[in-house]
């Protein structure tokens, strides 16, 4: 520290001056630190200086004796080296001495004065600010910027900052963003720089900080720049430290981009890494489709997430392919955050591709497979556009968005597409087109037998369910003009009904005159008990300004219902009330019930109870056998079974309210006798409410009349979901047919299933001594049972035991040897085999890798 006040004209000028040598090169930086050679770069000098008295302009007129204090305070001075002039205009500035490429290169930045400051707080956005944020440079606390866009030969630096975290240690950064650009590299900085921490009763520690680097190379066409950033609060994200990095890579023919992100997760320190990436520029053809390029990632310890909308596939970075790669690692790490986060336990992949098919249509499509904790998710993006003609200017163009996906963890199967409103239009880019479709099927744990497939939607009086999909309607806008046109047309085909309908709207407004069209029609089928409603009209009007304002309307709705066929016609006339005419019974009446033999022909479709085996089938040893064409095709074959898990399931088409197991003279319920009388069953086509479905199993053997003893058998219900329309509460009288909110299913029990019973312990062969394998015992073989005396198992030996015993036996395989060759008598021809000599030393050569554990000795 440096202390000096002179005042050699009357006036007093006082100036003091810090400085440390804190030695902190690229080498100590944190994630790419050990990468840096030692001598890269240095921070060699760091310097606070202040002008505690004296004007503007004092300090350089008495320069030559404030410098003579300082020289005689001591003899290495402060560095950098301060200018005189740096206090003339501020009252404090801050430098900084970078050694690099073999020089030492100061800058000096002033605070106080004419320069601006500009400060910031947490800042960690990404892409090109003011200043010059070429990386996005970030930092947790109270930061304060100073634009400097100096050069110094091939420096060029953008800001310094000086950073505050609080905390225990505080720390205090003294920051660079920076660009060194030679040879045709470009290095770009963001944050780099030194900090010192400091805690009560402890020294202070220097340490290196850098937020963002960058490298950049050109040559001719081609063009290769990277970058990594660090998260400066990655606690947030439940990480440790998070790293994000960026890599492009482009020619005049393909370009390469690529970006991730590295982690270690909090807690467990487990790493967590994904990478996407994409190679544009390809033209391969294969047939009518041309692959333009290739796209694809993984991740470990990571979730990739879906998109929620269909709109929102295109700009997936697996679909999109435009990683923000001229942003920044930041803008990469900020992005790509709001879809992949680190989560311990979750692994996926993805591949995909980009094509043309017959040169109109592009496409873009991606297969992800995720493995998580207790769910696997197989999703495909996609998206698909074209336009017509594909050159000058087209008269159509469309885009759509497709995802399909399937959860294990919750059996979901959906597949939804929507059209991009931005980029679809027919004859005139004014007339834009929008909608989207959906197809769901629930086969799992929640909502299992439920679907939905739809076009634009539902009836406006339907209230979907939640796990439903909200589907845009299918229409168009077009303004040609003082003309206006909107239309759109949905279709729906759920588990009680299907619904359609439509609306147009034409309006145009010429010389003060508006003259509108309004037609629609919102029309839903039930299936059982069948119904039917129907709404239908048309309206044309005008307005204008003549002697006051007036409109003017004509038009007509019909709304119809049944069965049996009801309805009411309106009449909307200028002047006059609206005059309404009705016809049939004037309210939806309710269908007569059917009878069983209708309810089980139309609505069952002619469905018995169901028997199938789902554990326990052996695989015929003869597939074809009982296929002949004398069984006219059909399958004939006894089943092959084993007892051991045997499970067979006895499904209902209607819901059971009990479940019994009849076993001789026995009868088990299966079902809680105590909530009997809460399962009862509606059956809405018959009109019968509350009703007592019995549901009874019997067993018999082959041929037989008696019953199989199921005691011991493990039954257990078997629940399911049925359709509203056909087993929900029957409508009251008079209730109107039209859709209304609700589940489409309702919960019962479909029947159960049966396993049989555990297989009782026998008692195994147990050890038995060499002796009683060396004789039979009668003519049979028969083995002794475990009755026999119990011998003690004797314990693991090891290979060279094994090894010596082969050795020392080989006299009595030779002997054995003799004996057999008596047995087999001479080949056709007269001659003998070729005799084996006993010899096992290429075997016993191989032991250590035949054999997997040390073998049994047998004494």
């Amino acid at each position: 520290m440096r202390l000096a006040s002179a005042a050699p004209s009357g006036k007093r000028v006082t100036v003091l001056v810090a400085g440390v040598a804190p030695d902190v090169g690229l080498k100590d930086l944190p994630v790419v630190g050990r990468f840096v050679p030692a001598g890269l770069g240095t921070v060699s000098g760091l310097a606070l200086a202040a002008r505690l008295a004296g004007g503007s302009g004092d300090v350089k007129a008495h320069w030559e004796r404030l410098n003579g204090l300082f020289q005689a305070q001591g003899s290495s001075p402060v560095r950098p080296v301060l200018p005189p002039e740096e206090l003339d205009k501020n009252r404090l500035a801050l430098g900084i001495e970078v050694a690099a490429l073999g020089s030492a290169i100061p800058v000096w930045v002033g605070f106080g004065g004419d320069t601006p400051v500009n400060p910031r707080v947490g800042e960690s956005s990404g892409g090109t600010g003011a200043e010059g944020d070429l990386l996005g440079g970030a930092g947790a606390g109270a930061t304060a910027w100073v634009g400097v866009n100096k050069t110094i030969g091939p420096l060029q630096v953008q800001r310094i900052g000086v950073r505050y975290v609080p905390g225990k240690p505080a720390e205090l950064d003294v920051l660079l963003d920076a660009q060194l650009t030679a040879g045709g590299f470009t290095v770009s900085t963001t944050g780099l720089g030194v900090g010192v921490t400091w805690q009560k009763g402890e020294s202070p520690g220097v340490k290196g900080n850098l937020d963002g680097l960058g490298l950049a190379y050109t040559a001719g066409a081609l063009k290769v720049s990277g970058a990594l950033a660090r998260d400066p609060d990655p606690q947030k994200k439940g990480a440790t430290l998070l790293v994000a990095g960026q890599l492009s890579v482009s020619t005049t023919a393909l370009s390469f981009t690529a970006a991730g992100m590295y982690a270690e997760l909090i807690g467990s320190g487990a790493p967590s890494v994904f990478v996407i990436a994409s190679l544009t520029g390809l033209e391969i053809p294969i047939g009518p489709v041309v692959l333009t390029g290739l796209t694809g990632g993984f991740g470990y310890n990571t979730h990739l997430g879906l998109p929620v909308r269909p709109l929102d596939v295109p700009s997936h970075p697996l679909i999109s392919g435009g990683l923000p790669v001229g942003d920044g690692p930041m803008a990469v790490l900020n992005k790509l955050g709001e879809t992949i986060t680190p989560q311990a336990g979750s692994l996926w992949i993805a591949a995909g591709a980009f094509f043309t098919v017959f040169e109109i249509v592009q496409v873009k499509a991606v297969l992800a497979v995720q493995v998580s904790p207790g769910d696997v998710t197989i999703a495909l993006l996609a998206t698909a556009s074209a336009q017509f003609p594909t050159t000058g200017t087209p008269y159509a163009c469309a885009t759509l968005g497709l995802e399909a996906t399937y959860r294990t963890s919750t059996g979901e199967i959906r597949v939804e597409g929507a059209l991009d409103p931005d980029r679809s239009y027919l004859l005139s880019p004014s007339c834009r087109l929008r909608g989207g479709f959906a197809l769901c099927v629930w086969t799992g744990p929640s909502h299992a037998g439920d679907f939905v497939f739809t076009l634009g939607g539902y009836h406006p009086a339907y209230a979907p369910p939640a796990h439903y999909p909200v589907v845009q309607r299918l229409g168009l806008d077009w303004q040609i003009g003082p003309v206006s046109v909107s239309g759109e047309c949905y279709g729906a085909i759920t588990p009680s009904m299907a619904m359609i309908g439509g609306r147009l709207e034409v309006s145009a407004t010429v010389a003060g005159v508006k003259a509108w069209l309004e037609a629609h029609l919102d029309a839903v089928v039930r299936w059982a008990p069948f119904a039917f409603d129907v709404d239908l009209g048309v309206r044309v009007g005008v307005s204008f300004d003549f002697l006051g304002h007036h409109d003017l309307e004509l038009g007509a709705d019909l709304h119809l219902w049944g069965p049996p066929t009801a309805g009411t016609a309106t009449v909307h006339l200028p002047l006059v009330p609206d005059i309404t005419v009705r016809f049939g019974s004037g309210s939806a009446a309710k269908p007569p019930p059917l009878v069983w033999e209708d309810f089980h022909k139309n609505v069952l479709a002619g469905r018995d109870p169901q028997v199938q085996v789902t554990r326990g089938l052996v695989p015929d040893p003869d597939p074809a056998a009982g296929k002949g064409s004398e069984n006219g095709g059909k399958d004939n074959r006894t089943l092959r079974v084993t007892p051991e898990s045997f499970t067979v399931a006895i499904t209902t088409p209607l819901p059971c309210t009990t479940v019994g197991l009849v076993s001789k003279d026995t009868t088990t319920q299966v079902l809680d006798p105590k909530t009997t009388d809460q399962r009862k069953a509606d059956v809405r086509p018959m009109a019968i409410t509350g009703a007592t479905l019995d549901c009874t199993v019997k067993l018999y053997p082959t041929d037989t009349a008696n019953l199989v003893d199921l005691a011991g058998w493990i039954p257990s219900a078997t629940t399911g979901r049925l359709p509203a329309s056909v087993f929900g509460k029957t409508l009251p009288e008079g209730e109107s047919p039209s859709p209304y909110g609700g589940d489409e299913l309702v919960e019962a029990v479909t029947g159960l299933t049966l396993t049989t019973p555990v297989a009782k312990p026998v008692h195994p062969i147990g050890p038995m001594h060499r002796s009683v394998l060396e004789s039979e015992h009668g003519k049979d073989g028969t083995l002794p049972l475990a009755a026999a005396p119990e011998t003690h198992v004797p314990a693991p030996g090891d290979r060279d035991a094994l090894v010596q015993a082969a050795k020392d036996t080989a006299a009595a395989r030779e002997e054995l040897l003799a004996s057999w060759d008596t047995w087999f008598p001479p080949a056709g021809d007269g001659t003998s085999p070729t005799p084996w000599d006993g010899n096992l030393d290429g075997y016993l050569d191989r032991l250590w890798s035949v054999t997997d554990a040390e073998p049994l000795l047998v004494s």
